[in-house]
């Protein structure tokens, strides 16, 4: 399956999700303006998202740190500012990865040092998540109670549990024992991926990063919680906090799932799912995780604008260290 119709059964998905919530609910009822007074709750939400940004940004650099790489901290927030957005727009779902990776200069520097961190970043991030999510489903009986809780607790006990056994194998040597001389690569690139291999494999020897790690990531993934509940009080949605901080993180997991164009469709149908259980109505619910979720976009494009045009005029117009500057004419 090549990247265009890979973008386009995504699109189908979320269309053909988007047509049967529209079907199911009074679309009518979903197309309100913000209260005056919700759009307080509006601007200290783009003020979390955005301090969201830079958390998921500090992480990162704890990564590249571990490695030497001599990057500014301004730098990574660029990166993941410019890759954000940007990941939007491209066909695969690591598309923001990739132009994050090379926003902090992976052309110019070691770029399997830089790889290799975004490999482990994403990795530990969907444990996190996991985590999380597992917590949220066991203390889902706080606010309703339906037999089907410990059936969502124990379906993310298993992606879990994959997901560690996964980490633990890759840092041994069985991977690259398997697939030697099965990958019938160029030789440049079989190089470039054992680069990487070899970077990934250093990050094994520092288990106390790793768990630095993982509590960050906990950390900063309470925040869209925050930015729901938020959103919801903008919206004057009749959510408490506990219900917001139960539902969302489990939310969160498969609405990241590449089977969708940016999770459309998944997470407004998760929304109407699990907000029905304490008497949200559909059209509310809907309406909430569609608005929060542009919310969270529009109030990164401010930061997204400035690194992508100003900041990169201004490291247009300075040298660059090494480069060839003319100098001027002595005067006579």
């Amino acid at each position: 399956m090549n990247a265009r119709t890979s973008v386009y059964i995504r699109l189908l998905v979320s269309l053909a999700l988007i047509g049967l919530l529209v079907r199911s609910v009074d679309i009518r009822n979903t197309i309100r303006p913000i209260p005056e007074h919700g759009w307080v709750f509006v601007i200290l939400m783009a003020v979390f998202a955005n301090l969201d940004r830079v958390l998921m940004s500090y992480k990162w650099s704890l990564l590249l740190r571990a490695r030497n790489l001599g990057i500014p901290f301004a730098r990574v927030v660029r990166s993941y500012y410019v890759g954000t957005l940007w990941g939007l727009l491209l066909p695969t779902g690591v598309g923001g990865d990739i132009v994050r990776s090379f926003a902090v200069g992976a052309r110019e520097r070691r770029s399997g040092d830089v790889f290799s961190s975004v490999v482990l970043e994403r990795i530990l991030g969907l444990t996190s998540g996991l985590c999380l999510g597992i917590v949220a489903a066991a203390l889902m009986p706080l606010v309703i109670d339906d037999p089907d809780e410990n059936l969502i607790a124990a379906g993310m006990v298993v992606p879990l549990l994959v997901v560690v056994s996964f980490i633990a194998l890759s840092f041994s040597d069985r991977p690259a024992r398997w697939l030697r001389g099965r990958l019938t690569l160029p030789r440049p690139v079989l190089a470039k991926i054992k680069e990487v291999y070899d970077s990934y494999q250093l990050y094994g020897r520092d288990r106390g990063l790793m768990i630095r790690f993982l509590l960050w990531s906990l950390v900063e993934q309470c925040m869209p919680v925050l930015c729901v509940f938020l959103a919801s009080l903008a919206l004057e949605t009749k959510a408490r906090f506990v219900e917001v901080a139960v539902f969302v993180p489990i939310i969160m997991i498969p609405a990241r799932l590449p089977i969708s164009f940016d999770g459309l469709g998944v997470r407004e149908a998760l929304y109407v799912y699990f907000f029905s259980f304490v008497g949200i109505p559909a059209t509310e619910a809907l309406r909430l995780g569609f608005v929060s979720h542009v919310l969270g976009l529009l109030s990164m494009l401010p930061g997204f604008l400035y690194f992508s045009v100003y900041s990169e005029a201004r490291s247009w117009r300075s040298p660059r260290p090494g480069s060839l500057q003319a100098k001027p004419l002595p005067r006579r």
